[in-house]
This record gives C-alpha cells, structure tokens and sequence, in this order.
C-alpha cells in the first residue's frame, strides 16, 4: 500500500484530567497538535531533558505480542529509525510551540514510492506499540519507554482507501507503560535492540540478538517487480518465503550467523543482497530443566484446595507439564516464550480449561535465581504459583523423620502432633513424603528435591477425607551431612467439613511448623533415642506423656515411665513395659527400622461401656542429636450416645528420655 503525502502520530492535545481518557491517534495530516499524559492525567516529558527537539520514536508491534503480554518477542517497526524502508526512517518528535511538557508534533515523511508496510503483516489483533527514545538517534540513547493501550491499539486488516493506516483511537480507557507512567524513560536501553532491520550486504555493525526457541521475523527490500529470493547462512530453525523474501521461524541452535538473501526480478537481474548478522543465544541453563512447584489455595480457582505443578523444559524452548488440583491430574505441553533482549528468562502462558472456562496460567523462569513464579487467574480472582529448579544434591541424599504442630493453636482443630518421614534418593532426587496427620489422615506425595534443598509437597486427602496439605520444607546439610542434616519448614492444612466422628466440622487452612532431621535407627543391640539398657522390673530409662485432647479439660493429663530393654545384644527389637497407674496404657509397637511406635491408653469410665480407648501413635525424630518421640492420641468425648459414636479430640503424646 503506497500514499504520497505527510503522516502524523499524534500526542494529545493539551494534557487531560487524572480521569480523562489519556489518547495517541495515528492519522493523516491536517490533525492538530496533542498532548500524551500518564494514566494521573500528568504530561510527559519526551526525553531526559524538558525539550523533546529530535527525539526518535517508532511506531510498530512485537513479534509475539499479545493483549496479554503486549511486549512479548522481537520488537518490529513500521516507522521510525530501523523500519523496513528507509523513506520511513524519519520519525522523530519535535516541540509544538509553547507546550514542551508531553506536547509534541509528531510526523513521517512519506515520500513517492514509500511503502507503508512491507512483508507478512503481524495477526489481526496484535497490540501496536509506540517506541520513545531519549536521543536524536537510538545508538545515542539510553532509556526508552513503550506504551500501547486497548483494543483500539490492535492491528487491523488494512483496506486500500485513503488513511486505511489509521490504526490507533482516543477510545482507550488505559494505557500499559513498558518502562512505568510516571516517566517517559524508564527502561534502560538494552544494546543492541532486537528487531531492526540489518544493514546492506557489506557492513556488520548492526546484529540482531535472538535466542533458541524464540521467534524472529526478517522482511526483505520490497521490489516494484515481482521478484524470487534465495538465502545462504540462513539459521536452523527458520525458513525463506521465496516470493516474499520473508524469513520467519523459531530458532533452535545457537551460533553466530551471517544470513544473505538475494534476490533476481522478472528480467532476470539480480539486485544488490541484503545480509542479515544474527547472534543466536543458548537458552539460559537457569530455565533449562525440571521444576517442582505450588499453587496457593483459592475458593474460586482450585476449590480451596491448592495445587501442585511440575514443569520439565528443553533446550529449545519447550516444555511439559503437570498439574494436581486435588486428585485430578492435567497434562500440558506447549513452547516457552523468550526473547533475547532478556536471555535469562522464559515465560509460559497456557490456558487451564480443564479447570473451568476462562482460567489461565502464567509463569516467568528466572535462570539466575532458578526458579519460577506467576499467577492462576480468571478475571479479577488470582493466586501466586512459585517453583524451583530441582537436583539430586548428594548430601542432602537419605531418611529424614520430622513433626509437625501449630504455629498458633487453633480452636476445634487437632492439638497432637502431626508426623511424617522423607526419603531424598539418590542420583534422581526423587523424594518420598509420608505423612500422618493429628487427625488420623494418612497421605504421601512424590517430589522432587529443589536445588537449595526445598522440598514442595502436595496431596489431597482420599476418601473419606476431604483436603488437602501444602508443605514447604527445607533440607540443610549438617556438619557430618548427611548424617545430621536438619529439617525445618512450614506445611498448610485444610479440613474440609464431613461425616465421622473426627473434627466432622473441618478446620483450617491451619499453619503448621515442620521440625526434624536425618533418621538414625539405633544400632543392633540398642535403644532407640540412645537410651541407657533397663529392665523390666525398673521402668526408668523412658516415658509418656498425654496432654491436650480433651484430658486438659477433663483435669486428666499423665505421664506413665517406661522400660525399653532389647532382648538380644545382635538384634534391632526394642520392647516395652509400661509403669501401673489409673489410666491402662499398652505400647504393643516400636519399629526401630522406621521410628514408629503406636500404642493405647483407656480411660476407665462408671461403667464397661462408658470406657474410652484412645489409640495413639507417633514418630522419633532427631533434632540436633537429640532424639524423641512426637505423635497424637485421639479420645472419644461421650457427647455421642455411646462411647463409638463420640466425637473424638487429637492430642499430644510425647516419648521422652525421664
């Protein structure tokens, strides 16, 4: 499409009020000055300085723009310095009279034989973008900002009437500032620029920085007579339109090429090349690999219940996908979004449907600090997603055993300790999480261990149970690693309300600190917690303690003194006798190879049928070298009509040294 003629971007005339619609218009000339405000309704400055005499703009899209991510790929221009014709090259902002505060006139010149647009056009719809650079030439700036704004910015399919190019309105409501609305020039100049044309076969001081699975466009001189392009150096990844002399693609190795397209019109002549020098960056090895991570709880999104998300990605930009809600489990696959004027990072943004309509995942990679964060959203409503990149850490290899309690105890929630065990295997890092809960719930996730030692786990209760655990635990190296290492972190609960006779009411999400270390069973002949031998007749080198649940109320917490003795000098079996009191306790299990124990106590009621057995069952943990045992008991309270039908409260056991 060819115009001769003058071409003005205009600015908005005369800064608007904080709750005006700020407005960019591109149309013919005849158009008076504007002025171009902030979202506050505060002018801008066109440059470092108040004057904006000479300042370079360009007016053009990105390559994977979306209204999403509106300055997402390479960024193309249409006009200004670096557009595909060189008639196109003089944009530029000047002042307009006596208003130098965001007041400018901004024009191109079209000459005859201009062309307005060369080569493929991006999709209908593509967010165009406005370029403002704080120097009379982009090798001499420094900053520079874009703005695009709504559905008035879109790209739309051009017709052959006069001013068809008038792509841009004051209808928008916002503008979305790349570099902040509170300044022209916000973002630093990266150097080189991606996107620009390369310069005439001959010169190489013009490259074009890309990345492996990014993207990039290149569009060749246009010719009045039809023509047929050829390419040598052209890299893996993108391919030559031969009539269009186009080069589009996604890169997938990197390298330094020097790309030289030439092309012979209808007569059979051939024109002068144009080359291309294009820098293909590796992928950052912080985004290249597996990724353990988690979704906070939202009502509205994963029906309170979190989730938990693995990502493995490629070295050329691909990636897949997991994503638990529950007990359901999606699958996704797709390519990372790069770009490479930020080679250290990706993004991925994958709608959810099967989750509900309209739900959407985004994630940015962090390859310095290896991680990932973004949001799940649909609308307004959104929750925070975080990961890290994972590994097989040789000294954080091994059997870890840990319990869990309340940071700030909870009223009708379980007052025992929860407890669990964890196993990080070797070379894969693969990690096992089993975990009792104080309430009975038994669950168990799979991980994998992330590369400073966090280990983000998650399950959804199965039937009968209705919730779900997020744990965010930690693996430290002690100073004999792996054989003191230490466990901390935090894990959130959620009980959601259900039949049964265990807290049917729900509770939670509750906050629950996690402490332990490396599990050490005892030697053959020995005790468990490295107890002293005893005897059967001198139950003094062990006790239990029952506190909490219910038997606070009831004025009825004990401690019963035990003795562990191990019948044989060569064998692991540790068994117990329990001192005589008013409350029967039986200790039937210690499972020295894993640190189980469970056991018993009944408190005696008037009668045989009032009499209330609560099982308890628990853990030893070493902490420091220090070893004990946490676990919970759950006691019926005769609220119900018998002693089976009474709801039961959680609480505490203890297994201790006296």
């Amino acid at each position: 499409m060819k115009k001769r003629g003058l071409f003005f971007l205009m600015l908005a005339a005369g800064c608007v009020a904080a709750n005006a619609l700020p407005s960019v218009q591109v149309a013919w000339e005849g158009s008076p000055t504007k002025s171009l405000c902030n979202s506050a309704g505060v002018a801008l400055s066109a440059g470092s300085a108040a004057s904006g005499d000479g300042a370079v703009l360009q007016l053009g899209y990105y390559s994977s723009g979306s209204a999403a991510s509106p300055f997402f790929g390479h960024f193309v221009p249409l006009t200004g310095e670096g557009a595909p014709d060189a008639l196109l090259n003089k944009t530029s902002i000047g002042d307009s009279g006596a208003s130098k505060n965001g007041g400018f006139s901004v024009s191109t010149t079209f000459n005859a034989d201009a062309t307005v647009f060369q080569g493929t056009p991006p999709p209908v719809g593509t967010p165009l973008v406005i370029r403002f650079f704080d120097s009379t030439s982009i090798a001499k700036a420094k900053y520079y900002n874009e703005v695009t704004g709504g559905v008035n910015w879109q790209w739309k399919a051009p017709t052959e009437a006069p001013g068809s190019f008038v792509l841009l309105s004051l209808a928008d409501p916002t503008l979305t500032w790349l570099g902040g609305t509170t300044s022209s020039f916000r973002a630093t100049m990266p150097i080189p620029l991606s996107g620009f044309t390369a310069p005439a076969a001959g010169s190489a001081t013009d490259i074009i920085p890309a990345i492996v699975g990014g993207a990039l466009s290149l569009s060749s001189p246009a010719r009045s007579t039809p023509a047929t392009y050829s390419a040598t150096g052209l890299p893996d990844g993108l391919r030559l339109n031969t009539t269009t002399g186009a080069v589009t693609g996604v890169l997938t190795k990197p390298g330094n090429y020097r790309l030289i397209i030439t092309l012979v019109n209808r007569a059979g002549i051939y024109e002068t090349p144009v080359q291309y020098n294009i820098a293909v960056a590796p992928l950052s090895a912080g985004v290249v690999g597996s990724f353990s991570g988690q979704i906070e709880r939202s009502a509205t999104l994963n029906a309170n219940l979190g989730a938990a998300l693995q990502v493995t990605t490629t070295s050329l930009g691909a990636y897949s996908a997991k994503l638990t809600v529950g007990t359901s489990i999606f699958t996704l696959t797709g390519k990372l979004g790069v770009d490479a004027t930020a080679p250290t990072r990706a993004t991925l943004e994958v709608p959810i449907p099967q989750l509900a309509s309209g739900i959407n995942l985004t994630l940015t990679f962090d390859g310095v600090t290896q991680t990932f964060s973004g949001r799940l959203s649909k609308g307004s409503d959104s929750v925070d997603v975080f990961g890290v990149q994972t590994s097989s850490a040789a000294s954080l290899q091994g059997s870890y055993s840990f319990y869990l309690q309340q940071a700030v105890e909870a009223a009708g929630s379980p007052q025992g300790y929860s407890f669990g065990t964890l196993t990080v295997a070797p070379i894969t890092g693969i990690t096992l999480v089993y975990v009792t809960l104080a309430d009975g719930t038994r669950i168990s996730a799979s991980t994998l261990l992330g590369k400073s030692g966090e280990v983000l786990a998650y399950a959804a209760f199965p039937a009968p149970s209705v919730g779900s655990l997020l744990a965010e635990l930690a693996l430290d190296a002690g100073s004999q690693a792996p054989a003191n290492n230490i466990l901390s972190g935090t894990a959130d609960w959620l009980r959601k309300a259900q039949s049964g006779t265990v807290y049917a009411a729900g509770f939670g999400p509750l906050t629950l600190n996690a402490v332990g270390g490396t599990f050490v069973p005892p030697l053959k002949g020995g005790l468990v917690m490295g107890l002293a031998a005893g005897t059967k007749t001198t139950p003094q080198n062990a006790k239990l303690t029952f506190t909490k649940g219910g038997l606070d109320t009831e004025v009825r917490e004990f401690t019963r003194l035990v003795a562990l003795i191990n019948p044989s000098s060569t064998g692991v079996t540790n068994t117990a006798t329990i001192a005589a009191g008013t409350v029967a306790v039986t200790l039937p299990l210690i499972a020295t190879a894993s640190g189980a124990f469970s056991g018993t106590f009944t408190l005696l009621g008037t009668t045989t049928a009032t009499n209330r057995p609560a099982p308890f069952q628990g853990q030893f943990v070493t902490i420091n070298g220090d070893t004990e045992g946490y676990g919970f008991f759950l006691l019926p309270t005769l609220t119900g009509a018998s002693v089976s039908t009474s709801p039961k409260l959680s609480g505490r056991v203890l297994f201790a040294k006296p």
